[in-house]
């Protein structure tokens, strides 16, 4: 019989599964409660949105990952000082997202934990363009300290769009779980993939037009834990990777940082007084629209983890050449647009050939009126059926599956307070267990094909549903581009299977599977009893298969 912390480490995957459900659970009821935390943002000064919104989503962030990984890894030095540092990090950052704190304390608790990692080993040991086997203390620990320290305050400055900080660094997280993966990491692939649900569950909020934001507490909380882990996973001896990677990592911030910071000293100016001279700044002076800056971002940011993942064993100086030819041109574009006040033209949306379109779809008058209970049905049925083509679960996993639903059915007592809350809870916790369980039963090939099959089928109709009602609860927007760049992406890199569960798989199956409980939960008509009831009906059947 395998113990449960011990299943959870073995199966790092599971860390994603875990931290996703809980943000997502967690941002509504924080946002709830945001005014009377304190936890406002309100509009004004250089901030581009026009109205009061949260700033809870970085509390919710952090609190899924702390739940997601303290109860289920194996504790060692590095774990706890990241841990504690974390910590830190988070309660100096809800002060100041409370109170606007001073930036001396925002330095003061940065200081604290960075000298905690530090004290933890993280350390950058193997130094850049210096041999293996050389040490040099006093070039380690002022280079480790500013990295840090300079991480943390780049991910704080560059969180000025709906879903950039959060969009940017799931990238980085990505890059990093596959590194970890791949030098046999266990522990930093857990954490990699632990923020990356807690991302990915925030994106579902914060794309634009965002519902809440993560504050200082969310952006310092990134930089912290990106920085550690591209150290950590740079620096293991178990990896031939280059010292300069984190570089190009974190390259994006620090580059937006630095050009803030010589902007601002050339023109007289404090380098910590606040402006609109960051670069997401400078491409909406351009003519670009709010999310066309952060889809800008997000393809700059793919490019350095691409060159990362190219470049992973190449020498120091090329890496070093690269990411100097990227910021050269990224600040020469920027330049020039500038000095010779270039705009980007935005074609308008042909509103007429729009309204064609959704009255050609709206011609299947039954589906546009039933698509909430057509979605509903093969939700449920493929909840209810999933034990068909489940075989061969060890002991341990059906206790899981009994475990899994009795949990889920006192989680349904909560549905006549609180509908939506508890149908998230038992939907997503439903649906991870789910996948995971198929991922992990002997199964034959044909039953592959038919469940990927019936999803399929799942995704057109979701489309179509999604197409036809033009909702403003539920739309697709560039954080579900994102999500569907690592899903099409996964597969295709060496990774192959993880623990022998199949990373491209049951990311695409999971991602499905969540994206149809958010539509139906967003519908005013969806039947939350028969939806809540089959989710539990299913993880239940499936251990008495």
């Amino acid at each position: 019989m395998r113990h449960w912390p011990q299943l959870i480490s073995m199966y790092p995957v599971l860390g994603f599964a875990v931290a996703l459900s809980l943000t997502v659970v967690m941002i509504p009821l924080l946002m709830r409660f945001a005014p009377a935390m304190g936890l406002l943002d309100q509009p004004g000064g250089r901030k581009v949105h026009e109205m009061a919104i949260p700033r809870s989503g970085g509390l919710a962030i952090a609190l899924g990952f702390f739940l997601a990984t303290v109860f289920w890894l194996s504790w060692d030095r590095q774990t706890l000082a990241l841990i504690a540092a974390a910590l830190v990090i988070v309660i100096f950052g809800l002060q100041d997202d409370r109170r606007d704190i001073n930036y001396k304390w925002k330095f003061f608790g940065q200081i604290i934990a960075v000298v905690v990692l530090m004290a933890g080993g993280v350390m950058i040991e193997r130094l850049p363009f210096c041999d293996i086997n050389v040490t040099l203390p006093w070039v380690s620990y002022p280079l480790t300290f500013l990295f840090l320290l300079g991480s943390v305050n780049a991910v704080n400055l560059s969180d000025g769009l709906d879903g950039l900080a959060a969009g940017i660094s799931l990238l980085s997280f990505s890059l990093i779980a596959l590194f970890a993966y791949q030098s046999g990491q266990t522990t930093v692939s857990f954490l990699s993939l632990a923020m990356i649900g807690g991302l990915v569950g925030f994106l579902r909020y914060n794309t634009y037009p965002a519902r809440v934001f993560m504050g200082d507490t969310g952006s310092q909380f990134l930089g912290l834990i990106t920085a550690s882990l591209a150290i950590i996973v740079t620096q293991s001896n178990q990896s031939a990777l280059s010292p300069l990677l984190p570089l190009l990592i974190l390259g994006l911030p620090i580059l937006d940082t630095v050009t803030v910071i010589i902007i601002r000293i050339h023109s007289g100016r404090s380098p910590f007084y606040a402006d609109k001279n960051h670069i997401h700044h400078q491409l909406m002076t351009m003519g670009l629209w709010h999310y066309e800056a952060v889809a800008v971002f997000y393809l700059l940011q793919i490019i350095l983890v691409s060159a990362a993942y190219l470049f992973r064993y190449q020498m120091d100086w090329l890496i070093a050449l690269f990411y100097a030819v990227f910021a050269v041109i990224v600040v020469g574009v920027l330049y020039v647009a500038h000095v010779k006040q270039l705009t980007v033209r935005v074609v308008g949306r042909d509103n007429a050939g729009e309204t064609r379109r959704n009255y050609f779809f709206r011609r299947f008058d039954w589906y546009y009126h039933n698509s909430t209970r057509v979605l509903e049905l093969l939700l449920s049925a493929f909840f209810l059926l999933a034990f068909v083509t489940i075989e061969g679960i060890s002991p341990g996993e059906v206790r899981f599956t009994f475990w899994v639903s009795g949990g889920l059915a006192l989680v349904a007592l909560g549905l006549r307070f609180y509908p939506q809350w508890a149908s998230r809870i038992i939907g997503y916790l439903a649906s991870v267990a789910v996948v995971y369980l198929m991922a992990v039963a002997d199964t034959e090939p044909y039953s592959h094909w038919y469940v990927d099959g019936y999803l399929m089928g799942i995704v057109v109709l979701l489309a179509l549903a999604i197409r036809m009602t033009r909702k403003t609860e539920f739309r697709l927007d560039t954080g579900d581009l994102l999500v569907l760049f690592l899903v099409m992406v996964v597969p295709q890199l060496s990774i192959g299977t993880i623990d022998d569960i199949s990373m491209g798989r049951f990311a695409l199956r999971l991602a499905i599977l969540l994206y149809t409980c958010e539509y139906l939960l967003s519908k005013s008509n969806v039947n939350y009893w028969f939806f809540n009831g089959s989710a539990i009906a299913g993880v239940f059947l499936i251990g008495l298969a």
